[in-house]
């Protein structure tokens, strides 16, 4: 199950389920529907759990549609589970370690280990 809601300039979503290209879609929407809505870009905070990382498309998804999502946001917090592999990957998708458009991105996400 995900769960997203918006209140505020806060957007919440918490993806626990594999990542799906609608999931993705539907934070997108969520950030345009604040930015329409709010005087300041939204703040945006994504729960990650490690069961979001297991069908492989966040390697897929993420890349693609960060820059849209760094450019809707002011500020992008990330909570993730602990370390391991999966994980790994995700902080290199928002850091933006094999990405160098996001290099310059970087400073405004900050990640959080659950």
């Amino acid at each position: 199950m995900t769960f997203s809601t918006t209140s505020g300039r806060v957007c919440l979503h918490e993806w626990d389920e594999p990542l799906l290209v609608d999931h993705v879609v539907s934070l997108l929407v969520d950030i345009r529907e604040v930015r329409h809505s709010q005087v300041k870009r939204p703040l945006v905070i994504l729960v990650i759990r490690t069961a979001a990382l297991a069908s492989g498309n966040a390697s897929d998804v993420l890349p693609t549609a960060m820059p849209a999502i760094l450019d809707g946001c002011e500020q992008l917090i990330v909570v993730a589970e602990p370390a391991d592999a999966r994980g790994s990957l995700m902080r290199s998708l928002f850091t933006g370690s094999s990405a160098a458009p996001l290099r310059k991105l970087s400073t405004r996400v900050r990640h959080i280990h659950a």
